[in-house]
């Protein structure tokens, strides 16, 4: 399923909170998210997809994490975006509506995804030049710097 409503714009701590949002409406806020957060079209975002097919790595999945408990008011374990692998998954889960699978109970295919993955991802940083290193760090600060 794809998601087919453009997300809200991303907004401040002070006008974020939500109260008991409904997992259609996490998960519309969470692809609005990681189009913003990953430079992607939030069109593009399948909701039924691990967070990993769309290059979330272990600083975003914090950061989200971080934007998800400012959003919701309420605590939430760094580690959510792999306990609930997909935004649907952790969308019905913070919504407290059935769909979420249990923490850390992917299926096969979904480990041979992550798997495949992370080898495509140090593959492709171990290819990397110091000097693409220094540019992608210089572009991340600068991105991290303008939010």
């Amino acid at each position: 399923m794809t998601a087919q409503a453009a997300p809200p714009p991303r907004q401040g701590p002070s006008e974020a909170r939500q109260a008991d949002p409904t997992a259609a409406v996490i998960e519309t806020w969470l692809v609005g998210q990681i189009a913003e957060l990953l430079a992607v079209d939030p069109q593009e975002i399948d909701v039924r997809q691990p967070f990993a097919s769309y290059g979330l790595g272990s600083a975003e999945g914090v950061i989200l994490a971080g934007d998800l408990e400012v959003w919701l008011g309420c605590s939430l374990p760094a580690t959510i975006a792999w306990d609930y692998p997909t935004i649907e998954s952790l969308a019905h889960y913070l919504a407290g509506e059935p769909g979420a699978t249990e923490p850390g109970s992917a299926t096969t295919l979904d480990q041979q995804t992550r798997d495949g993955e992370i080898d495509r991802l140090l593959t492709a940083v171990e290819q990397l030049s110091e000097d693409e290193v220094r540019s992608l760090l210089e572009a991340e600060s600068a991105r991290q710097q303008k939010g």
